[in-house]
């Protein structure tokens, strides 16, 4: 295997990686924002919230996928 695909794999071994991480981290804020709990703001709309955030994340992962992602 040569050095450049070997660089290749590497690279996108570590961009699955953090994509991994971001979409843990989007679960666990969905899962937070469900849960609710007895310290929630009255009023507050905590499912709401962490949908909100945990689509930004994706979003943002996704901004992190240009057209030369990869290359």
């Amino acid at each position: 295997m040569s050095q450049s695909s070997t660089a290749t794999i590497e690279s996108r071994l570590q961009r699955l990686e953090q994509k991994v991480d971001v979409l843990s981290e989007a679960l666990l804020v969905l899962a937070h924002g469900a849960e609710g709990g007895p310290l929630s703001e009255p009023g507050g709309h905590p499912a709401a919230n962490a949908a909100r955030q945990a689509y930004e994340l994706l979003l943002a992962m996704r901004q992190g996928d240009g057209p030369d992602a990869g290359k």
